[in-house]
């Protein structure tokens, strides 16, 4: 799995696959009376391919890992599954027992077992790293609260370390935090859109590193709608910069969170120390789900893959008085209100005809958020082919539908701060759909520069 990355040479000095009992005993010492006593899946041979690697290749770390990835070769006492992982440094040596499900493919095995391992690494090198400070975005470090909610500086209970909040007082990191490392780095799952706030605590990040003279490190990470697709108005940034779209880009980008710091660091001027960490197999066709990796949920509000799609859709009802279905179980694939009849309002919508995507009519009652414990008529946004489906286009259509036909309830909410522009100015983020003084036909030409336009943009910055 680490051979697979681009410059992998830099860091990993051997490496042997040793499937036969000679090869383990001539290249990394193992007794060939520990295989005939304890048998070669075994954590008593596990510990001594580490050790041996360790002693003969002089190298800081060494992992070894004997198992059995099936169809044949289990026992009674050793299933199909069964695996010893061996680590060893200069001052532990150690061997770990997993069992994977039995039933999984031999290949599929085979990389439980390496994931199992570069897990074990990681709490390896947490000795050998000295790791001093966690900093979290919106919804905190576990990604466990709502939006919105500000917090402070607290202590995780998991680790002991200190996170600091950049989502309340602090945005961008202080000196005083900066003055603790020497490197920062970002290692999480991006949604894919604008409005997403992670990837401007990470443009903050980066302002701070280059202000303080550190280095700053992204893990790269899939968009899970895929890197294909460019949707979306440019944001006006002179008159609708905040926090929930600060640079001068569409909705829905097409870019990874690695390729979106290189053009903010060098489109738009940051100019930190950057260093992106690849992905391998990921090309830019893929949806989440061709990676074969588990949805790990970034944020409460966005618990599927299919939300993801659905969220530049309708996320920019957030600033409205239409619901977008939060406190519900399918958060920005509904969108509805009170003083709505969902058969109506959905065959009204399907009229446009859109690619892609079907509305179909839904009640619900949020738990929480707007209209907590009223009934709420609305549609349900059924993406049929997401290959088809224009998340803007599709937003565009139903904003001028619904602003239009009930305009005498549909209202934009009050600002946060007296003064400033609205939540939805911030997200719509150009005149052209905050003053609907165009037709639709109109609006949607304007898209398709803008887009176009884009898609230049961010050309020299992409990864893959």
């Amino acid at each position: 799995r680490m051979t697979d990355l681009s410059g992998s040479s830099a860091y990993i000095f051997q490496n042997f696959v040793t499937y036969s009992n000679k090869a383990k005993e001539e290249l990394l010492g193992v007794n060939p009376r520990t295989i005939e006593k304890f048998g070669v899946v075994s954590a008593e041979v596990a510990k001594e391919m580490a050790v041996g690697l360790l002693n003969r290749y002089n190298c800081t770390i060494a992992i070894s890992i004997t198992g059995i990835a099936g169809p044949l070769g289990a026992t009674e006492n050793k299933p199909v599954g069964l695996v010893y992982i061996g680590m060893a440094d200069d001052k532990k040596q150690e061997s770990y027992r997993f069992e994977a499900n039995p039933l999984l493919f031999r290949r599929i095995m085979k990389y439980a077992f390496s994931n199992q391992a570069l897990n074990l690494l990681i709490d390896f090198l947490k000795e050998k790293v000295n790791l001093v400070a966690l900093f979290s975005p919106e919804h905190g470090v576990r990604g466990h609260m709502q939006a919105g909610v500000r917090f402070d500086t607290y202590i995780d209970e998991e680790t002991g370390i200190t996170v600091y909040s950049l989502y309340g007082k602090h945005k961008k990191p202080s000196k005083e935090m900066m003055d603790e490392l020497d490197i920062m780095s970002i290692d999480v799952q991006d949604n894919g859109s604008r409005y997403y706030t992670f990837i401007y605590t990470m443009a903050y990040a980066m302002y701070a590193c280059a202000e303080y003279g550190k280095e700053f490190v992204v893990f790269d990470r899939p968009n899970p709608i895929g890197g294909v697709k460019v949707e979306g108005n440019k944001l006006d940034t002179e008159k609708y910069r905040s926090f929930v779209g600060y640079f001068e880009m569409p909705q829905r980008h097409g870019m990874t969170i690695g390729e979106l710091a290189r053009l903010f660091n060098e489109e738009y001027k940051i100019g930190c120390k950057l260093t992106v960490i690849p992905m391998k197999g990921w090309d830019r066709s893929m949806s989440f789900e061709d990676t074969n990796l588990p949805w790990v949920v970034p944020t409460p509000n966005i618990p599927t893959i299919n939300t993801c799609y659905a969220y530049n859709a309708t996320c920019i009802f957030e600033g409205t008085n239409f619901a977008e279905g939060r406190g519900t179980t399918t958060p920005f694939e509904l969108i509805g209100a009170p003083w709505v009849k969902s058969e109506t309002l959905a065959r009204e919508l399907n009229a446009y005809g859109l690619p892609g995507v079907y509305f179909r009519p839904q009640y619900f009652t949020p738990t929480f958020s707007k209209y907590k414990d009223e009934l709420c008529g609305g549609v349900f946004v059924h993406i049929t082919d997401r290959d088809k489906f224009d998340t803007i286009k599709t937003s565009w259509t139903m904003l001028h539908h619904i602003r239009t036909t009930y305009s005498e309830h549909f209202k934009i909410s009050k600002p946060y701060v007296e003064g400033r522009p609205t939540l939805f100015h911030f997200e719509a983020g150009s005149d052209d759909v905050i003053v609907p003084n165009q037709t639709l036909e109109e609006q949607l030409k304007h898209l398709e520069e803008n887009q176009k336009e884009f898609k230049e943009i961010r050309k020299p910055y992409l990864l893959y």
